[in-house]
């Protein structure tokens, strides 16, 4: 991190307690690559610091600076907002970077919170649609890519003259959420929001000497975002993959145990990449936390992982809340009442009518281009389903958009998919609502198929089979076919089994590779759904 901003932060007594100050003075290691790259680095902090300072000196030359608006409100996520500063001109209020996660790129998002700049994360795998989209909606004047800072030419301003949701001229994030329906949103995170998240990390993870964080996430995403961040101010390194993107199992698990990374993040198509890749093997030595997040877990993944000696943490987050929300507490073992874990230090969680709200200093400012998201007392409502259990515990249960009704009775997407995950039949499984006249809407399935799955030898599935034997495929004689049935009739009621069926070969992905892109799996699976069991090949 800049010596500037440290500095800023020391003055200001503000995590004080986080950051290693003497680190920023000292040749310890900032960033190191795989050491199989074609030329393997590493850079000292302070050789960050250097970097950072020259790319500042690059923005102030843009004419941006410091803004003269306050701080948001401490805990209301709320930004106050003001007009740009002298010299500003409202299409130019942000810098741009394609977060492609080299060491350019940190430096330079690094630089634009010490100038006190805004700065907009871009995907380096977006469309020219999706970025131009994102860079109008932001108002970015400049894009860092590529080493180089360039203008941009002309942005469309998608938002009105007077944003309804007015943010903070000073440091911030931009990051680009999934939209439900039609273009992803920009989110604002403030620099205290980030710094208040860094914190509460801290004190659940705390920190050891030697740790290294493997940075497995895009930087254009808030999860890789947060590991930068956390990893800076505290001093430790961060472990840069040899390739980005796609995320390839053999190649993390061969940068953990040679570059001795302590801590991990991962989502769990992530995560389940990594046990299939070594099957019989138990979890590098080196790694004391892996935190799984992103998308639900299913019990099967985590327990599979905790009897294989990975030390995984349930966690629950969202970019509106700058990374985790809840997180399985450190040094617990992982067990189904651990649920997605408790709330991190100084986050509210609140759960009305079933669905999650959250409330604290690392709440989001608002979407730009849109009207304040939060309700009178500050409380943000993440359209997420779920419940509190004993001491307090969060247990989600899907996203409110995905709740199927059918017949009167909910059918959480989430509930079924686990189910059809645990057989060796399916790899992966969407599960969606489909209109119907009758029922309001009926359960439908798309399964990806597992590699060696081969449903061709079965017979048909609506024979009465016996539910004593075992659901997994191969064993005493059950079919793969029947090892679904057997799974769904165990497991599910009635209500809650798909009626209609999509096989893939084949999954759609996000632009970061890391999660199936629900959206584009139902989309395919739409035109070639078929009634009744599921279908043979």
């Amino acid at each position: 991190m800049s010596r500037l901003w440290i500095d800023r932060l020391r003055a200001g007594g503000e995590a004080l307690a986080l950051v290693d100050c003497a680190r920023f003075e000292a040749s310890e290691d900032a960033m190191v690559s795989d050491v199989r790259t074609a030329a393997p680095w590493l850079i000292t902090y302070r050789a960050l610091a250097d970097r950072v300072e020259a790319f500042m000196a690059s923005i102030s030359r843009c004419g941006l600076g410091p803004g003269p608006e306050p701080e948001p409100e401490p805990g209301t996520g709320r930004g106050a907002g003001s007009e740009p500063g002298p010299g500003h001109r409202e299409d130019e209020a942000r810098m741009a970077c394609v977060a492609d996660a080299a060491s350019d790129a940190i430096g330079f998002v690094l630089a634009c919170l010490s100038s006190d700049v805004g700065c907009l994360l871009l995907h380096p795998r977006a469309s020219a649609a999706e970025r131009a989209h994102a860079l109008s909606v932001a108002r970015a004047g400049w894009v860092f890519e590529a080493n180089h800072l360039g203008r941009v030419a002309s942005p469309e301003d998608e938002c009105s003259s007077r944003d309804p949701n007015p943010v903070p001229r000073h440091a911030h994030i931009v990051v680009m959420t999934s939209g439900t329906t039609g273009h992803s949103k920009a989110a604002v995170l403030t620099e205290s929001a980030l710094l208040a998240s860094a914190r509460a990390s801290e004190r659940n993870l705390g920190w050891k000497a030697d740790d290294r964080w493997l940075l497995s996430m895009p930087l254009a995403h808030v999860g890789g975002l947060s590991i930068v961040l956390r990893s800076v101010l505290a001093g430790r390194t961060i472990v840069l993959p040899s390739r980005p993107a796609p995320f390839v199992a053999a190649d993390t698990l061969r940068i953990v145990r040679e570059e001795r990374v302590t801590l991990l993040s991962v989502v769990p198509t992530m995560l389940k990449r990594l046990l299939d890749a070594e099957p019989s093997a138990m979890a590098p030595s080196s790694l004391r936390a892996v935190l799984v997040g992103g998308a639900p877990a299913s019990t099967a993944l985590m327990q599979c992982a905790s009897e294989r000696r990975w030390p995984v943490l349930a966690t629950y987050g969202l970019t509106e809340g700058a990374s985790s929300v809840t997180v399985q507490p450190y040094g617990t073992m992982w067990s189904e009442d651990a649920g997605s874990g408790v709330p991190l230090s100084d986050v509210e969680v609140s759960v009305r009518d079933g669905r999650i709200f959250i409330r604290g200093p690392t709440l989001f400012s608002g979407y730009l281009g849109c009207p304040p998201p939060f309700d009178a007392e500050g409380w943000f409502d993440t359209a997420d389903l779920g419940r509190l259990g004993p001491g307090g515990v969060l247990h989600v249960l899907g996203r409110r958009i995905d709740l199927i009704i059918s017949g009167g009775e909910n059918v959480y997407p989430r509930e079924v998919e686990a189910v059809l995950e645990s057989t060796a039949v399916v790899e992966a499984a969407v599960v969606f609502g489909v209109p119907d006249p009758e029922w309001g809407e009926v359960v439908a399935a798309a399964i990806l198929l597992a590699r060696d799955a081969d449903l061709t030898r079965d017979a048909d599935l609506t024979r009465n089979v016996d539910l004593t034997r075992s659901v997994e495929a191969g064993q005493a004689g059950v079919s793969p076919r029947e090892a679904v049935d057997l799974a769904m009739r165990a497991n599910l009621a009635p209500f809650k089994r798909p009626k209609l069926w999509a096989v893939c070969r084949e999954f759609p992905w996000t632009a970061g590779g890391q999660k199936i892109d629900r959206d584009g799996v139902r989309s395919r699976a739409l035109g070639v759904l078929q009634c009744g069991p599921l279908p043979l090949l």
